[in-house]
């Protein structure tokens, strides 16, 4: 499969090859899938079928090949991660998202989502892959570190409760710039990461998009904030999942 002529990708029954030739830069790279896709939604969800994506699918690889830019060429070896959604992708739909997913080693990963749409309310879901087993998440909280520029962060923290009832906190630090992409009238701010938990260390991808309001929309969802006007009951901020907690 082609994309402009400039790159194409081919499956040999046991890995994806991609190659891309762009000017002076070019690279051939080579995918072996490490699990079977997981599915980021254990059961089709009807909202996030219509507005997101239906059927999302995510899977960690090996990645091994060359990369050359201006006639030097370079082996690479390492991991990547795919995600891949069926039917249509509504971004205008799309209030405020945050997904995230890493790695450590083969043998751990994980793949978290928060996101707003026209409902009212977060729509949080996860997992994380411990060798063969999928455990999902009963809440998960990805909070970024936003910059002053409301696009872009310095990273984040994610706590995530398991359906099983264990407790996972990562630290997302970012370790290069990161990329923008606008879609639609939403943009949307990817940035790798170096993560850290129990002395695990491991590689991550944070992606942020930012416009609760679609521009002049009224807010119908806050977590830090009361809405209306009225005496409210106070919040417990030191609670460690004081954000997923309903007044």
């Amino acid at each position: 499969m082609r994309a402009g002529g400039i790159g194409h990708y081919r499956y040999d029954g046991g890995a994806t090859i991609w190659s891309v030739k762009d000017g002076d830069t070019a690279y051939e790279l080579r995918l072996t899938p490490l699990h079977q896709p997981i599915g980021l939604w254990p059961a089709i969800s009807a909202d996030y079928a219509r507005n997101i994506g239906g059927r999302h699918f995510e899977v960690a690889d090996r990645l091994e090949g060359t990369i050359s830019i201006k006639g030097a060429t370079c082996r690479v070896k390492g991991y990547a991660y795919r995600d891949h959604s069926w039917g249509p992708r509504n971004w205008f739909n799309l209030k405020v998202h945050r997904w995230a997913n890493g790695l450590a080693g083969d043998n751990f990963g994980f793949g978290f989502s928060n996101y707003m749409v026209d409902q009212p309310g977060v729509n949080r879901r996860g997992f994380i892959r411990l060798g063969s087993v999928v455990h999902y998440t009963r809440e998960v909280d990805i909070l970024p570190l936003m910059e002053a520029d409301g696009t872009t962060h310095r990273g984040g923290v994610i706590h995530a409760t398991l359906e099983n009832g264990a407790v996972y906190r990562f630290d997302l630090v970012p370790f290069g710039l990161g990329n923008l992409g606008i879609k639609r009238d939403n943009c949307c701010y990817d940035s790798p990461c170096s993560f850290s938990f129990d002395g695990r260390r491991g590689i991550a991808m944070l992606e942020v998009s930012e416009n609760a309001r679609r521009g002049t929309a009224s807010v119908d969802t806050l977590i830090g904030a009361p809405l209306g006007n009225g005496i409210f009951p106070a919040r417990d901020l030191r609670a460690p999942y004081w954000l997923t907690k309903p007044v």
